[in-house]
């Protein structure tokens, strides 16, 4: 029985799929390890506790409990990032947009590279790893100006994924008629 069930999943994934799905586990990895590579290093320099005590006071004033440590829920805009000098709120603020713009596309790449790998499985294989070393290049460059000129190349993988997913579709959806 458990040959039988092989043979018909070998028959219905395409060779060379592991690699689709290597990627795709690759890519969910990063955007996991985003807000732990970006995000808590800047929150753990900014906020260290000897900072959080100008709010202790107010904090016990309004929820009878001591101020927590790196500035949560403070994204930038909040009373804590308020104090922080003008460098250490840019840092901030491009960590966060870093961590937001990694989280909003993660999800429709993976979802992408999923699809149309049943039917380009090499190709989108590729550009899967083309953008896994583009979003790292991103995830790392701190100058916000420099991340603008790698966005046309992730937004490039994009379109392609995409088309070749609903590519991928419109073909199962013929074969399945």
């Amino acid at each position: 029985m458990k040959s039988i069930i092989k043979q018909e999943i070998r028959e219905m994934i395409p060779s060379g799929y592991h690699r689709v799905l290597a990627v795709a586990s690759a890519l969910g990895l990063q955007c996991y390890l985003t807000g732990h590579w970006v995000l808590s290093p800047m929150r753990n320099r900014i906020f260290p506790q000897s900072f959080m005590k100008q709010f202790s006071q107010k904090h016990r004033e309004s929820f009878n409990s001591e101020v927590g440590s790196k500035g949560y829920p403070d994204d930038g805009n909040g009373r804590y990032a308020q104090k922080l000098s003008y460098r250490d709120w840019f840092s901030l603020s491009n960590a966060n947009s870093v961590h937001r713009n990694s989280a909003d596309n993660y999800a429709p790449v993976i979802t992408w590279l999923l699809i149309s790998g049943l039917e380009h499985t090499n190709l989108v294989a590729g550009i899967g790893s083309i953008y896994f070393g583009l979003r790292l290049a991103y995830t790392f460059t701190e100058n916000p100006e420099e991340r603008i000129q790698i966005s046309p190349a992730i937004r490039a993988c994009n379109y392609a994924l995409c088309a070749f997913s609903f590519k991928a579709c419109y073909k199962l959806g013929r074969i399945l008629k």
